[in-house]
């Protein structure tokens, strides 16, 4: 998985943003009103301030942030050692809005789907989310009227770069059993511009499509095929200004061909090659009179009550077939409580546990949301030095940095309904690299306790632990946000680092991939696909 590729590339690109245009030893700690300053009018903002904002941030991370080596196994990429980049970076930015860019960029090199800021535009959901809660720590941040103000502000900020027409080339590549193969951006035929559905990209300006990806992680989240043992994206695109030269082998005559492309202003559709992109939240369809489908998207907090009788009603229809297949492949996570309540409660037929742990860095920014959501004291938790701690745990411990310290046991029992649906029949769960948060947690919980056979490909992990900690910082009133904790599978492997490998392995195919795309492209109604590989592998299976 190491390469100095990636690191190089990083190296090229933070160099490029300085040609154009300290750290102290204070302990950072969260309180409700060290954390803001009064105003509540977003500036333009001044190197010392972006720099101010950069260095508060940078030193919490240090003393709290669980994921640096995680990170570095993935891409080789020491994030600890480049903070000098960083800063330059910062001090060559010449309005907020290239600040946002650019530290959006440097929280990207960390490489964790939770660690990012939390985008302008869903303040006011993820506020709405909290204030339903019991969570002190994580609104009073959120209400803050000075994060509130400048998130409002930040908003309309960045306003013109939330439509989904970028200054792009004219073609997209999705990976489909190691390769990336060409298809339309968005309604424009790819072939237009001399590229056709199903051509191969070999190398993009001369250098080798796999090292080319590797160079994007302050772009993109990487993703790891554990069958080819390499880095990819599942959705490659090229949003730069710029022109490019690509190497194609071309599908239909098996030959290989260089083409240069200017970039340009062109609207974007992501389409969905594994799974399908669903109008409602909850998709269900009796695919015969034994198999029964349910899709869900999102275990989104606010969607547990609206979704339980939907998903409720159809589980008492098909309470006597034989398999039922739930489907979460791009499911993004949200709320744990989701999956507990709307599907394991009503199908189990008796108590299940989950029992899993997760560390803690010794930092004291870290401790009163651990504090708020365990409800004891962060002194309380058990430490490393632990008399009775597990064997395999101790293991973990001695291969992690000495700031590690703390950590905790999490036994969680489940029990079902009084009225529960008494489902007999097997149950699968297709998931794919897009599961993460809590969806990734449902996964583990699944094939720990074999409550579910796991089918598709590995999970995008990050799934055990509590949310993530909100840092506000000083000057931009920008929102960042980060794991707690290393979550820690009932099988003692890092869950950011392993994800989750399916019961049953099943990728899509080449031979389906522009039969799949058109379908999604093209499709006026709510139904599943007939050229969806992993479900009808499934379907098969279950016959």
């Amino acid at each position: 998985m190491k390469s100095n590729f990636g690191k190089v590339m990083f190296m090229i690109f933070f160099s490029i943003i300085i040609s154009m245009g300290i750290q102290t030893k204070e302990v950072f700690s969260y309180s409700e009103d060290k954390n803001y300053k009064e105003d509540i009018v977003l500036k333009n903002l001044t190197e010392e301030e972006k720099l101010e904002d950069f260095n508060y941030l940078t030193n919490i991370f240090l003393e709290n942030y669980p994921y640096f080596n995680s990170a570095e196994k993935k891409t080789s990429f020491i994030w600890k050692e480049n903070i000098d980049l960083f800063k330059k970076a910062i001090k060559n930015t010449n309005s907020n809005t290239e600040f946002y860019d650019v530290l959006n960029k440097i929280l990207n090199t960390l490489q964790n789907i939770h660690t990012n800021i939390i985008s302008p535009d869903y303040i006011k959901h993820l506020t709405n989310n909290y204030n339903n809660s019991s969570f002190k720590v994580w609104k009073n941040i959120l209400n803050n009227q000075s994060v509130v103000k400048k998130n409002e502000q930040w908003q309309q900020l960045l306003k013109s770069k939330s439509d989904n027409s970028y200054e792009t080339i004219p073609v997209s590549f999705y990976y489909v059993e190691g390769k990336y193969l060409a298809y339309d951006l968005g309604d424009i035929p790819c072939n237009v511009f001399g590229v056709n559905k199903g051509d191969e990209l070999l190398e993009v300006n001369g250098i080798k499509i796999d090292n080319y990806v590797k160079g994007l992680i302050d772009k993109s989240i990487l993703k790891y095929d554990y069958i080819r043992k390499k880095n990819y994206i599942d959705y490659l695109t090229f949003k730069e200004s710029d022109k490019f030269t690509l190497k194609l082998k071309i599908k239909s005559i098996n030959k290989v061909k260089e083409l240069n492309i200017e970039s340009g202003f062109y609207k974007e559709n992501k389409y969905q090659l594994s799974g399908t992109n669903f109008k409602e939240n909850v998709y269900t369809e009796k695919i015969n009179s034994d198999i029964a489908y349910m899709a869900i998207q999102s275990f989104d907090y606010s969607r547990v009550e609206k979704d339980n009788k939907i998903i409720r009603s159809f589980l008492e229809e098909v309470k006597n077939y034989k398999n039922l297949i739930i489907d979460i492949r791009g499911n993004g996570g949200g709320s744990d409580s989701y999956w507990i309540e709307n599907i394991v409660k009503p199908l189990i037929l008796e108590p299940i546990k989950f029992e899993y742990k997760c560390i803690y860095k010794n930092g004291d920014y870290i401790k009163p949301f651990i504090e708020d959501r365990l409800g004891i004291k962060a002194q309380w938790l058990k430490n490393k030095n632990y008399k009775y701690i597990d064997k395999n745990l101790k293991e973990i411990f001695n291969n992690l940095e000495d700031d590690f310290y703390n950590y905790n046991d999490f036994k969680i029992e489940i029990n079902p309904e009084k009225n529960n649906i008494n489902f007999k029949g097997k149950i699968y769960l297709l998931v794919n690299e897009e599961v993460y948060s809590s969806a990734e947690n449902f996964s583990v919980f699944c094939k720990s306790n074999n409550f579910a056979t796991l089918v598709g490909t590995t999970t995008g992990g990050d799934g055990i632990g509590m949310d993530p900690a909100l840092v506000s910082l000083p000057n931009s009133g920008l929102v960042i946000r980060f794991p707690l904790e290393l979550g820690i599978a009932p099988d003692n492997t890092i869950n950011e680092e392993t994800h989750t490998f399916p019961n049953i392995y099943i990728e899509e195919k080449e031979e389906n991939f522009i039969k799949k795309l058109d379908w999604e492209k093209n499709k006026n109604e709510d139904t599943l696909s007939k050229y969806d590989n992993t479900l009808n592998v499934l379907i098969n299976i279950c016959k």
